[in-house]
């Protein structure tokens, strides 16, 4: 990558003048009167130069955007000490070479495409850092938090799917500006949220969302939820609900449902082993990131460089397989300690469409849909016609008019 030879060159060169610095220090140990002053005062410049030239180094190699305008001041100042050492007469155009070619080389990469985009990464994993974070008790959250313009008591709290960061709810929450005050976060471990220890089952999810429930004021409480996500929202309103604080309603997005089958066989076992197996290693070599942006391909440019930052780091992908492991038990869990009959709207939302080789897995969860939708007192069954499971992606439209119709 070329921002990597840019920062391997800034490191040779601050050895170079780090190195120029030292010599004239020892240098200047002999000589006399105000000579002795003048020479340490350039070895001080050689020196700063050097620990300069190492941030420089050190901000490429991670993307810092402010690394790029550093690096061309240098070699431009670089350039012109080579024309001043430039002395055809005197034998050393060889320093005059030995300054400029480095500084050449640096310039001509500099303002390549990949340079700029790694520049941008860095710029938007910058922006993502300062997202606002949540205490929950010892750990902190990274939430995406949108002010209602009006309602400004009525808030919509959405959580992902397994693996995914918070800013995945973005285009839904695009369809539902200023009409409610959006809340989505990141788990524990994704994006800039502390990563926790420990059980990451179904009932510790459920526990860091009503923490953070319990931060927001709201006179009207709408829960969102898709694939994971559905049965995390279904066991906070379940607690709510046993604490007098019943949500105003539930939106399941082609959730996980205990009522299929699928999420019990040997295949699901299997396909669970494997991607436990692999998630770290793609991470660490930067395929995971690039599957994520195949997965989320409705969205585009920084919307699906945010997600994918902060889905795709090793420490989410450790996350996300803590999360793995509970996915079975949790749902058991729900199997074995049935929800209570709710006054409270449940809408949940089944993507339509299927592949070949998902045929059947897509009828038996659409069929679980409709019995959980039928379960609820006003439980309603719609179906994306056009997605698969990434309704939020493919239609968020859908989702977005179901959650206005719960705050009408």
């Amino acid at each position: 990558m070329a921002a990597t030879f840019i920062s391997v060159i800034l490191m040779i060169e601050a050895a170079a003048v780090i190195g120029v610095g030292v010599y004239t220090a020892i240098v200047a140990f002999g000589e006399e009167g105000m000579h002795i002053v003048g020479t340490l005062f350039l070895a001080a410049v050689c020196l700063g130069l050097g620990v300069f030239l190492i941030q420089a180094a050190r901000g490429m190699r991670s993307g810092r955007p402010w690394s790029r305008g550093a690096a061309l001041a240098w070699q431009v100042l670089q350039i012109g000490l080579a024309l001043g050492s430039f002395n055809p007469d005197n034998r050393i155009v060889w320093l005059a070479l030995l300054l400029a070619i480095p500084a050449i080389v640096v310039l001509a990469l500099v303002f390549r495409q990949s340079v700029t985009d790694w520049l941008a990464r860095g710029e938007r994993q910058q922006a993502l850092s300062a997202m606002p974070l949540v205490d929950i008790g010892g750990r902190r959250l990274s939430v995406f938090d949108s002010p209602a313009q009006e309602s400004a008591g009525d808030v919509v709290v959405f959580e992902s799917g397994l693996g995914a960061s918070g800013a995945f709810w973005q285009l839904v929450e695009r369809e539902l500006q200023g009409c409610a005050r959006l809340v989505s976060y990141d788990r524990a471990g994704y994006g800039t949220s502390d990563a926790a220890q420990g059980d990451r089952g179904l009932e510790a999810l459920a526990d860091d969302l009503d923490a953070l429930l319990e931060t927001l004021r709201s006179q009207r409480l709408v829960l969102v939820g898709h694939s994971w996500g559905g049965p995390i929202v279904r066991l906070v309103a379940r607690r709510r609900r046993a604490r007098g604080q019943d949500v105003t309603g539930l939106v399941l997005v082609d959730p996980s449902d205990e009522g299929a089958s699928m999420f019990f066989g040997r295949a699901f076992a299997a396909s669970d082993a494997m991607q436990r197996a692999l998630s770290v290693p793609l991470a660490r070599t930067g395929l995971l990131r690039r599957l994520y942006g195949t997965v989320l391909k409705p969205l585009t440019g920084e919307l699906l460089d945010a997600v994918a930052e902060a889905s795709a780091s090793v420490t989410a992908a450790r996350a996300s397989n803590a999360e793995l492991l509970g996915v079975t038990a949790g749902l058991e869990g729900l199997l074995a300690h049935p929800e209570a009959e709710t006054d409270a709207p449940v809408t949940v939302i089944s993507g339509a469409r299927s592949g070949r080789s998902d045929r059947r897995q897509r009828a038996e969860l659409i069929r679980a849909h409709q019995r959980r939708a039928v379960q609820a007192r006003n439980g309603r069954h719609v179906l994306a016609p056009h997605s698969g499971h990434m309704v939020p992606l493919s239609e968020p439209e859908v989702v977005a008019d179901e959650v206005r119709r719960l705050l009408a």
